[in-house]
């Protein structure tokens, strides 16, 4: 009898398990189908009006088209690709497409290229704190399902160690009791289980997550790259790079052409900053203008949500996106 026990709470316990997997597939797996179709749809609406209408969206506009497929199929705006990625896809797919005449498909791609580097970051307050809450609330709410999952699948799992007894056990209250120890027990042992699918699965949720988006880190090398590219193709002298001036570096790279001094700082901001962060970082740059004796200073940055800042008042310190600071350097050399 004990070993019949035994095999029937692994069976409970099993079962439990097969429930609860089967549950995630049907909720989590839905929802990266929507997510998946949210994403498609968003290429597909740009493909279409860029190639057919001749349309440039600008960074606000992809930003709106982004949210709003988001809440059409229910799913985060994080969840979904970001603008640059979503350019590089439509890049891919007008340059894959044998519908598009060669000198049409030539200059819808310069058009897409230009997105590159007037691209702006859309960061009205309301919607950063609409975006925050829901997704907050979608936290909590998938929480609150997984939660459910699990405990109604130990429940039903936990069910079937006490099922060959269900006659005995209606009639005799004792036997009831008997049984009850073995059907926590498999609750119990389901539980556990089920909590370590789930970790196991955030983790990898988590990892993939990373991999999509890119680190901070690998994010601002690669920018800082595009810079240092720049520079060499217009084959322009770096005098200095990384200085230490002042608590920590002013500026990234001192330039100097023909006495005539300009230092660059790269900062990889992809969204508006409060100003107290922005003020700061141009007063420094501005009087590192002034200790190295340099004509002007230039903040380049990834997009230029923060560019028409103008708390400092100094013709001296600019911010440029990475495709102004090039037709800059066309202008200066």
């Amino acid at each position: 009898m004990e070993f019949i026990s035994i095999i029937l709470a692994v069976l409970g316990t099993i079962v439990s398990i097969a429930l609860f997997l089967f549950g995630l597939r049907q909720t989590v797996g839905a929802r990266k189908e929507r997510i998946r179709s949210s994403n498609e749809e968003i290429e597909k609406v740009l493909v279409r009006r860029i190639v057919l209408e001749g349309f440039t969206p600008a960074s606000d506009e992809i930003g709106r088209l982004i949210y709003t497929k988001a809440r059409d199929f229910g799913v985060r705006t994080t969840d979904l690709l970001s603008e640059t990625q979503l350019i590089n896809n439509i890049f891919t797919r007008i340059l894959e497409s044998d519908f598009i005449p060669p000198e049409q498909r030539q200059t819808i791609l310069d058009r897409v290229v230009q997105l590159f580097d007037s691209i702006e970051v859309a960061s009205m307050e309301e919607n950063l704190e609409f975006e925050d809450s829901s997704q907050k609330t979608f936290g909590n709410f998938t929480i609150s399902m997984t939660v459910a999952m699990a405990v109604s699948a130990s429940i039903a799992g936990a069910s079937l160690t006490i099922l060959p007894e269900i006659q005995d056990l209606v009639n005799d209250k004792g036997a009831l009791l008997d049984a009850l120890p073995l059907a926590v027990a498999t609750v119990v042992g389901s539980l556990v289980m089920i909590s370590f699918i789930v970790i196991v699965y955030s983790s990898l949720e988590r990892q993939q997550e990373n991999s999509n988006r890119g680190s901070e880190i690998e994010d601002y090398a690669r920018f800082e790259g595009e810079v240092s590219n720049l520079l060499n193709k217009y084959d322009i002298k770096v005098v200095k790079a990384s200085s230490t001036y002042g608590p920590s570096h002013a500026y990234d790279i001192l330039i100097d052409r023909e006495g005539e001094r300009l230092l660059v700082l790269v900062k990889n901001w992809n969204r508006r900053l409060p100003s107290s962060i922005i003020s700061g970082t141009l007063a420094e740059l501005a009087d590192a203008v002034a200790k190295e004796n340099a004509s002007h200073a230039i903040v380049v940055t990834k997009r230029n949500g923060n560019k028409n800042f103008s708390a400092l008042n100094d013709e001296r310190v600019k911010i440029m996106t990475l495709g102004e600071f090039r037709r800059h350097l066309e202008s200066w050399t």
